[in-house]
């Protein structure tokens, strides 16, 4: 696995650290790499729900 850094406001941080507290999430980390998959199998759905044009 490799490392990606990110810079969040102090209640962002807070926010996340909340979460991760309240969902037994064991790191922050866990918390945002469930956040990303969430949003690109959110991604693919809308991906797939888009409706193409009639010609």
């Amino acid at each position: 696995m490799t490392s990606m850094n990110i810079s969040l406001p102090k209640a962002l941080k807070k926010k996340v650290e909340t979460v991760v507290e309240a969902d037994h999430y064991s790191t922050p980390s866990e918390y945002v790499r469930t956040l990303i998959r969430e949003d690109i199998k959110r991604r693919k759905e809308q991906k797939g729900n888009k409706k193409t044009p009639a010609n």
